[in-house]
């Protein structure tokens, strides 16, 4: 970005990853000029008084560059070169942070809300003999770093899909204590699998997640992701791809200190964290979900 040149963006994903990638990418250099989406009923509409249009009118559009605001950035850029006929050169992807909503580390609040939303539920859950471990990015930053990563936006925790009817009931006697302890009232949504993905069939509800009725507040979410076991190894799902681990990460549960309460991670923890994310032991903030060891994107490497 240089020669005083202004440099014309367009974002692909108009809804709320969209709108955080317009402000990670905005600068006097670079100007975002459109937004487009696969929805075709959000195309003729208006996000910060930019027009918002249908994937295909992206093909007679001037552009320098194309932002990819989505989880589901390797489909989309499949679409963008195989259907659409862009080039690759042109295509940009955002790390996970840049495309969120809220950031745990955005202020002391923020954080302070994440520790105890967290501890509540491991609280509630455990209360209940509910089985369950600390997950994905809230594990690696309290086994790296003692603390909740500051650029992640929610809270993950892992159960066993025989145990999620008496999760979800757990998880919906705190709604009230949230509502005291965050201002919002929270509603707990249960989301299924679109895909087949080993033990996980089409159908079958791949997570909870936690977050504001509002979801223009910017308070902490959490994720319940639920783990299909089989003999060897356990998969789950979210909407993008599907994950794979050995089931005796969550056959030999341990414990650990986080903030003066005991909570629940897997076992083996670091070689859980190896093969989940390769080298845990280095922060990256420009990390996203294609940086996974152990996945399997739907739709791409099918």
């Amino acid at each position: 970005m240089s020669n005083n040149r202004i440099i014309k963006a367009v974002i692909f994903g108009a809804g709320q990853a969209g709108e955080a990638a317009f402000h990670a990418i905005s600068t006097t250099e670079l100007q975002v000029i459109a937004f487009f989406d696969n929805d075709k009923e959000k195309a003729g509409s208006m996000l910060f008084d930019i027009p918002v249009l249908y994937a295909s009118d992206l093909t007679t559009f001037s552009f320098d560059f194309v932002y990819i605001a989505s989880e589901y950035f390797e489909q989309i850029k499949q679409q963008l070169v195989e259907e659409l006929a862009i080039e690759s050169s042109k295509i940009k992807l955002l790390s996970a942070s840049a495309i969120k909503h809220v950031a745990l580390g955005q202020d002391q609040e923020t954080t302070e809300l994440a520790e105890s939303i967290l501890l509540l539920i491991c609280d509630v859950l455990s209360y209940k003999n509910i089985p369950y471990y600390v997950d994905a990015g809230t594990l690696l930053g309290i086994i790296r770093d003692q603390q909740l990563i500051p650029w992640d936006d929610d809270i993950d925790i892992a159960i066993s899909s025989t145990d999620h009817d008496l999760c979800y009931q757990a998880i919906l006697t705190t709604l009230p204590e949230l509502r005291v302890l965050t201002g919002v009232d929270y509603q707990l949504q249960k989301l299924y699998s679109t895909h087949e993905f080993g033990a996980v069939k089409i159908g079958d509800l791949r997570s909870f997640k936690l977050a504001p009725v509002n979801l223009n507040e910017k308070k902490p979410l959490l994720d319940v992701f639920i783990k299909y076991k089989s003999t060897e190894v356990m998969d789950y799902v979210i909407a993008s791809r599907g994950f794979r681990m050995p089931v005796e990460h969550i056959d030999s549960l341990e414990l650990h200190s986080f903030r003066g309460q005991k909570i629940s991670i897997p076992g083996k923890v670091e070689l859980y964290l190896e093969r989940h994310y390769g080298d845990w032991r280095t922060p990256v903030k420009e990390w996203n979900l294609g940086m996974l060891k152990n996945t399997t994107v739907f739709g791409v490497d099918e």
